[in-house]
């Protein structure tokens, strides 16, 4: 009722008072909790009444954040240029003769707000290229504001690219010739803390990157650890986005739970070790919660972090199992928090993905575990290590077919592109990912203990480094032969919002009676041991 609240508001909620969400919401809530306390006559009905009564006061608080958010983002500029101030936010990436970033302008007394820019290059002083993250900058420019942006047509997918820019909280973007900006010493005293330390972080990643850069990794080699370890997708090139797309690898540029989980695993071993489990959850989700803070908040990696600390402090009841309460309550907390991120592609992306591991992955689990007995007539079960290579074969299938059936219909929807060799993709890339990672936070640890206290690991040092070249220009090699492959992926697709959604309902159709039948035959059993 949440997500049906934001999108009756996102269609309706500007012809409204904007408290008017709000006072519904708490008229209702105030209307169960009175219904709660007085009457139990008929507890049945009683329950129903108290039930419709939460599920409005849900919609009505989605209305509401929903309107509240598009009025922050529905700024107005004047139509001349103007001088501001601002902070960039984002690596500065050279697209053909301009250089784009995204700019935090500052304002006394008063919240920044977020601007992508794009700074016309100068080909005699190059100017631009001392421009880093961080950096104080002076700016005369026209803004237009994201709402009067005028859609671009694309033939083959349905993003939008006006609403790609709201949900990533850009209220405008500008053009500025070379000759109108100038490096300058910008107050953040209008930052929030949060800010503040999303922009050290940002900078502390960049030095991360300028390691990368001194390792002698090539431009590939270190676009893809960039991209994997650190979020920074700046310098991949659009052949390199083009071959993990054709093949079905995109996912693994995108940080996500695998990446957080292994940051979480890291640190949880070391305090496992010594049995300090709550220690160690206190000191790792903070940890992790930085280092999402310093990769950007995409919505992937905020939902992973959000389920992960759900689950840190679950597993200190000793529970310790993910489940759809747990991906419900990480969606409505990034919701009551930015509930523009219902419209953003990584956020359905990702809850997508983990809902299909989650409910169809046990499924194929199941028929690939039962097929497979029937072809080796239960010959890996009387061989340990061959039993434990076919579970892991079976599981990472399961888990492949099971996201690319829940997130096939969005990326059909946005993109017009089916990868037909998923399932060899995620055989080659998984593996090589996972070591990627793990090397890739032992080459940052090494570099970073050289760096504070001067021992010398350069030795260390460069054999992770050649290890990661190695590593990376494999998966690169892998994903390239499989994108030239006949057939590779399915293009030109068109399917409609309508189509997508009547997709999902299918798929919820088919799951419920593979969840009857699986009941009724597990209580058959039951009743024939009895």
């Amino acid at each position: 009722m949440l997500i049906l609240g934001i999108f009756v508001g996102d269609g309706v909620g500007r012809s409204v008072p904007l408290w008017t969400g709000l006072v519904v919401a708490i008229a209702l809530l105030a209307l169960y909790l009175l219904l709660a306390k007085t009457l139990r006559i008929n507890g049945r009905i009683v329950s129903l009444v108290e039930s419709g009564l939460l599920c409005l006061a849900c919609l009505a608080l989605g209305f509401y954040l929903i309107s509240v958010e598009e009025k922050r983002l529905d700024m107005r500029f004047p139509k001349e240029k103007t001088d501001f101030e601002a902070i960039i936010v984002s690596e500065p990436v050279v697209r053909g003769k301009v250089v784009q970033c995204e700019l935090l302008a500052t304002r006394e007394g008063k919240k920044p707000y977020r601007l992508r820019t794009s700074i016309l290059r100068d080909t005699i002083y190059n100017r631009y290229q001392r421009l880093q993250v961080g950096d104080g900058i002076r700016v005369r420019a026209a803004v237009e504001r994201t709402a009067d942006i005028q859609p671009l047509p694309t033939q083959d997918s349905n993003f939008d690219f006006r609403r790609w820019l709201q949900v990533h909280g850009v209220v405008g973007q500008a053009f500025v010739f070379h000759s109108d900006w100038q490096k300058a010493a910008v107050s953040l005293r209008s930052l929030s803390m949060v800010e503040r330390a999303k922009i050290r972080l940002l900078q502390f990643r960049r030095k991360a990157i300028d390691a990368l850069g001194e390792s002698g990794l090539d431009g590939r080699e270190q676009a893809i650890v960039a991209a994997m370890a650190l979020g920074d997708k700046s310098a991949l090139t659009k052949e390199l986005r083009e071959t993990y797309s054709v093949s079905g690898a995109s996912h693994v540029l995108a940080l996500s739970g695998m990446h957080l989980g292994i940051i979480y695993f890291l640190l949880s071993f070391l305090f496992v070790r010594m049995r300090w489990r709550v220690a160690g959850q206190l000191f790792t989700l903070p940890v992790i919660w930085l280092f999402v803070l310093m990769v950007g908040l995409s919505p992937s990696v905020v939902r992973a972090a959000t389920m992960l600390t759900v689950y840190g402090f679950v597993s200190l009841l000793g529970r310790r199992s993910f489940s759809l309460n747990t991906l419900a309550l990480a969606a409505i907390i990034m919701l009551i928090i930015s509930p523009l991120s219902l419209w953003d592609v990584g956020f359905q992306l990702s809850f997508m993905a983990v809902l299909g591991i989650i409910v169809f992955s046990p499924v194929f689990n199941r028929i690939l575990w039962f097929l497979t007995n029937k072809v080796t007539f239960g010959a890996a079960q009387e061989n340990r290590w061959l039993e434990t290579l076919l579970k892991w074969v079976l599981g990472l299938a399961a888990v492949s077919l099971s996201t690319q059936l829940t997130t096939a219909p969005l990326v059909v929807h946005y993109f017009g592109r089916f990868p037909t060799y998923f399932l060899v993709t995620n055989f080659l890339a998984i593996p090589l990912v996972t070591v990627i990672l793990y090397t890739a936070a032992t080459f940052f640890l090494v570099a970073a203990v050289e760096a504070l206290s001067g021992f010398v690991l350069q030795t260390v040092r460069e054999l992770l480094a050649q290890l990661l070249g190695f590593l990376s220009r494999s998966l690169n090699s892998g994903l390239e032969t499989i994108a030239a492959w006949p057939g590779s992926s399915i293009d030109g697709i068109r399917l409609s919002s309508l189509q997508a959604l009547l997709l999902y309902v299918l798929m919820a159709v088919v799951w419920g009676v593979i969840e009857i039948l699986r009941r009724n035959y597990r209580d058959n059993r039951l009743m024939k041991m009895r």
